[in-house]
């Protein structure tokens, strides 16, 4: 399985995914349990510890200084985009283009990069969280009017905002444990697992091509 983290670094991991050091107890730290304090002994030294290398794949690509973007080819219909800083993806099908997330530091490179992988109208757009860096962008596609998808969790949060933000456009569909969208030959599968980064942020999933997306949670290395 391939998985894209959607922060300032791309990660695609193929069968697993190396991640961040984890938590070395210091031997003064003490943990209160059930009104008793348990002092635990300290951790493994950081020379003990052990890592599997990163996968290539998590290799840094070179941006055409001209483009100011990159697009990759995940397969089948699945692509990604990257400004360096900060990424997104798009599903390409028989009748209309998916859209997860809409970063506004890529802006209109996005139109650009999409509409040079299709012709095909954007006909659905995810959003991840609510969070505007990952979806501020989200205003350059009202001309095509996207049915836009998000957990009930994003939407009412955004409804809360005062004024509403013209660039993150309310949800048209909502939902609180999974939905499955169907688009042409192409499906993606959205699921909600409680709060992580942000309540409402979402896992996603292409079972066809095996890639997932989840954003601002897993840092590798």
């Amino acid at each position: 399985m391939q998985l894209i983290c959607m922060f300032s670094v791309l990660v695609l991991a193929i069968g697993g995914l190396a991640c961040g050091q984890p938590h070395v107890h210091d031997e003064h730290e003490v943990v209160v349990r059930d009104s008793v304090k348990l002092k635990i002994p300290p951790g493994p030294s950081d020379p003990q510890i052990q890592f599997a290398p990163l996968p290539s794949a998590v290799d840094s690509v070179a941006i055409d200084p001209t483009l100011g973007y990159f697009v990759g080819d995940l397969g089948g219909g699945v692509y990604w985009v990257t400004d360096g800083s900060y990424n997104n993806m798009f599903m390409v099908s028989t009748h209309g283009v998916i859209v997860v997330d809409t970063p506004p530091t890529i802006g209109h490179k996005l139109l650009y990069a999409i509409g040079n992988t299709t012709r095909l109208p954007v006909t659905y757009l995810v959003y991840s969280h609510l969070h505007a860096d990952h979806i501020g962008g989200a205003s350059l596609f009202n001309t095509s009017h996207p049915t836009i998808i998000a957990h009930a969790e994003t939407r009412n949060r955004l409804a809360t905002l005062s004024p509403l933000d013209p660039l993150r456009p309310l949800p048209n569909i909502t939902f609180e444990g999974d939905y499955t969208v169907f688009v042409g030959n192409q499906t993606l599968e959205l699921s909600y697992h409680g709060p992580n980064h942000n309540p409402g942020n979402l896992f996603m999933y292409a079972p066809a091509q095996r890639v997932a997306v989840l954003v601002d949670v897993i840092f590798p290395g």
